[in-house]
C-alpha cells in the first residue's frame, strides 16, 4: 500500500540513489525526478503521482545543497542562487565527504 512521500523519505531515497551512482562514477549526476519515479516503482507512492512530488523532491535537494551534501547543476553550472530563482531542468550531485565537489567542474 502506498503513502504519501514524506521529506525523510524523499531524502533518503535521494542520499541513497546519489551514493549508488558517486560510487561508480564521482561525477556522476541525476535529475531529481529519478527519486519519485523509483518511490512509484517500488509501490511506496501511488502510480502516476510522481509528477506530484517534485515540488517536494526540489526543496529536499536545495535543503542538502545549503547543509552541504550536494549540488546542484544547471547546463553543467554549478547553481549558487535560491530554488526560488531557479527555472528549468537542474541536475545533482554528491559532494564528496569535506563539501568539495566530487568532479574538477569550475564555477560559473
Amino acid at each position: 500500500m502506498s503513502a504519501p512521500a514524506t521529506s525523510n523519505m524523499l531524502s533518503n531515497r535521494l542520499i541513497t540513489l546519489l551514493r549508488s551512482r558517486h560510487a561508480k562514477n564521482s561525477s556522476s549526476t541525476i535529475c531529481p525526478s529519478e527519486v519519485p519515479r523509483g518511490l512509484e516503482k517500488d509501490g511506496e507512492i501511488a502510480p502516476g503521482t510522481w509528477r506530484e512530488h517534485m515540488d517536494d523532491v526540489r526543496e529536499v535537494v536545495f535543503r542538502l545543497r545549503d547543509e552541504g551534501v550536494l549540488e546542484v547543476l544547471q547546463r553543467g553550472q554549478v547553481v549558487r542562487v535560491p530554488l526560488e530563482d531557479v527555472t528549468g531542468p537542474i541536475r545533482v550531485r554528491l559532494l564528496d565527504s569535506n563539501g568539495r565537489e566530487a568532479a574538477n567542474d569550475k564555477e560559473v
